[in-house]
């Protein structure tokens, strides 16, 4: 999201990774012809998908409106890679403060979210140790049928 670039202008030696297209894609793209630290990869087939999940360190979903289920969040957690999202909709049913930092949806908590999981290192590495066994207790197939029937 363009909130998310705008974000990356104030956090120069962290790279932000930018995956899929939409109706920002023009301004993302010139903001990351500026700044060095905003990479745009366009759309991705969905079956590699996992690579950028696993080579980043956070997944981020800066919702500002109320999602249903958000997969995404999934996928992340189940590759071991942490989230930071906001608190709206089903985002905060897909993952909980064991794997996630939760925040409002404002570009300054979204920002302090950011800067909270990339200077506290045992903040970090927690969310990202509990990622394989929540994925395992909450996405397994015993328990897909339940996410597919109501979600």
């Amino acid at each position: 999201s363009l909130a998310l670039a705008k974000i990356a202008t104030n956090f120069p030696k962290i790279l932000f990774n930018f995956v899929g297209t939409g109706p920002d894609y023009d301004l993302l793209k010139q903001l990351s012809q500026k700044y060095s630290n905003i990479r745009l990869h366009g759309d991705i087939p969905y079956g590699k998908l996992h690579q950028y999940y696993q080579s980043n360190s956070l997944f981020c979903l800066p919702s500002k409106y109320h999602e249903g289920w958000a997969r995404v969040l999934a996928e992340s957690v189940a590759c071991g890679t942490p989230v930071i999202t906001t608190n709206l909709g089903g985002t905060t049913e897909a993952v909980d403060d064991t794997v996630a930092l939760i925040t409002n949806p404002t570009v300054k908590s979204f920002a302090s979210a950011i800067k909270k999981l990339t200077t506290n290192s045992k903040k970090y590495l927690r969310l990202k140790k509990n990622c394989h066994h929540f994925a395992l207790s909450h996405y397994s197939p015993t328990n897909i049928k339940y996410i597919i029937k109501y979600y």
